[in-house]
């Protein structure tokens, strides 16, 4: 709807109106060239309608929360989706390492062995035989990785990992070649 031209602007409004007798009747005025300015201002009618009831839902459910007092169920932990980015390191044939990329959403308050247990479970070997690594970033990079030892990560939960955006990194590996970085060598 960029368009300032009155006519482009009347059959930008007429092809992406959802009904579509609105819209066989909006293209016979268009053609006949008959009362472009009522569709314009129908147009602009529906959607300053649409932004008005907008901001009073938006102020109302304001005003709700702001009568809501805080006890502890407010307190806890926020129940949100993450996505976790799972590197599957897995021994293929002839002792090479197939490698299989996964994401997958889960919730925070999940259980980091359970998800994970889940996102590896075409894998024949049980997760508990597999070493974890944590990765800060997305590119996986042999700095970032932080080894994640066995008595850990069957409580705790995904959020103690999240980033700001949302993003967690693990690496699955089931070989067993794979190591953490030293940190004192990933110094720059």
């Amino acid at each position: 709807m960029g368009c300032c031209n009155l006519q482009c602007f009347v059959i930008d409004v007429a092809a992406t109106h959802p009904n579509e007798k609105v819209r066989h009747r909006y293209f016979r005025k268009i053609i006949k060239n008959q009362d472009l300015e009522g569709i314009k201002a129908r147009y602009l009618h529906c959607k300053t309608y649409e932004n008005t009831n907008l901001m009073e839902r938006i102020q109302s459910v304001k005003n709700r929360n702001e009568l809501v007092p805080c006890t502890a169920s407010t307190v806890q932990p926020l129940r949100e989706m993450l996505a976790v980015h799972v590197i599957i390191l897995d021994p293929g044939p002839h002792e090479t390492i197939r490698r299989r990329r996964i994401t997958r959403e889960a919730l925070s308050t999940c259980m980091i062995k359970d998800v994970l247990q889940w996102i590896a479970s075409a894998s024949t070997i049980s997760i508990d035989k597999a070493h974890l690594f944590h990765s800060r970033n997305t590119n996986f990079g042999h700095c970032d990785l932080q080894e994640i030892r066995k008595d850990q990560f069957k409580r705790k939960k995904l959020c103690e990992f999240a980033t700001c955006n949302g993003v967690i990194c693990f690496i699955v590996d089931f070989t067993g070649q794979l190591r953490a970085s030293d940190q004192s060598s990933c110094a720059i």
